[in-house]
């Protein structure tokens, strides 16, 4: 069943909005239809009370009410927090999209020099030799395997120090290590990874 953009609204206050017509205005959640986002897949929804609705004061708002995600083709509602970054969000949902049960890697590229990629390497995560050549056994080699969106700021931070390297999609992964932002290579930080990365790992290098 594919839905209409009626359908996703009247989906939505039935079964995650609950509104209830006869609430006060303070407890009647509406979905703000002028601030609907339309995608491909479906539409971003926003909503609040239908007091702020009408007067707009931040003080009549409710805190948390985050976007909400449609999809048209399968009905599949994800609700998010009123602090996420949107544009970080949708991306990372079209790319699951995209992926369809496939996984995103990040792999070094062949068309370098094994020794000078693995001291580039050593440079840029500031890991040991052997750490860093346990990473490059070859190349090419897959390295990360995770969010497109972390494995795209990985890739720039390669790009950076002349590491040449390029993501696909793989139904059966390669063995390479699962990625997000470690906590003690924050040096590579930027204000994108502020939005990207919302985990500390620590690696078994």
């Amino acid at each position: 069943m594919s839905f209409t953009l009626e359908q996703a609204i009247e989906h939505l206050y039935s079964s995650v909005l609950h509104r209830d017509e006869t609430a006060p205005l303070e407890e009647r959640t509406i979905i703000f239809d002028d601030g609907t986002i339309t995608k491909k897949w479906g539409w971003v929804f926003f909503y609040n009370n239908e007091k702020y609705y009408r007067t707009r004061d931040p003080s009549d708002a409710h805190v948390g009410a985050g976007p909400l995600f449609f999809n048209r083709d399968t009905g599949e509602i994800r609700q998010h927090g009123s602090g996420c970054n949107m544009d970080a969000e949708i991306y990372d949902y079209e790319m699951e999209i995209e992926a369809d049960g496939k996984t995103w890697c990040l792999w070094l590229s062949g068309e370098q020099d094994r020794i000078g990629t693995i001291l580039k390497l050593k440079s840029l995560l500031r890991i040991d030799t052997p750490s860093a050549q346990r990473l490059v056994g070859s190349l090419p080699t897959a390295i990360f395997h995770g969010i497109r969106r972390h494995l795209d700021w990985m890739r720039r931070q390669f790009d950076s120090q002349g590491i040449v390297s390029y993501i696909t999609l793989e139904t059966e992964p390669p063995e390479c290590h699962e990625f997000a932002v470690p906590a003690r290579y924050e040096h590579m930080s930027n204000v994108y990874a502020h939005h990207a990365f919302h985990d500390r790992w620590e690696p078994d290098w």
